[in-house]
């Protein structure tokens, strides 16, 4: 295990698995709560919450995306990218900003970290 973390940066492991888990919790209950809707009202209700949901689930796939190719190519640039897209994602939907904070958060240290450990090679 030791092998997979050199020169990659662990906070920016930790905020891959995060912002992914939190993505996959997102469309999980998007697609979950269009399809429990009873009847048409609650269906409209769901199809804009939806709607204004998209956009955020958006930035953070594309974020999360970025931030495994970081990962895996030891690219800081990758994070940098990954950092920029979730920091959109939180400003597209401020109400779950206290959900993403957390990744963005790491995404920042991680970035830090990785730039670090390929300056340094």
């Amino acid at each position: 295990m030791k092998k997979f973390f050199d020169g990659r940066s662990k906070v920016l492991f930790v905020s891959t698995i995060v912002a992914f888990l939190y993505t996959i919790y997102l469309i999980a209950y998007v697609s979950s709560a269009m399809s429990s809707a009873k009847d048409s009202a609650e269906a409209l209700g769901v199809g804009i919450a939806a709607a204004l949901l998209t956009p955020h689930m958006i930035m953070l796939a594309i974020g999360t995306v970025f931030s495994f190719i970081a990962l895996l190519t030891k690219k800081s640039w990758a994070a940098l990218v990954a950092m920029i897209l979730f920091i959109i994602g939180a400003i597209v939907f401020l109400l779950y900003i206290m959900f993403t904070l957390p990744i963005i958060i790491l995404s920042i240290f991680g970035y830090t970290n990785q730039r670090k450990l390929v300056d340094n090679k």
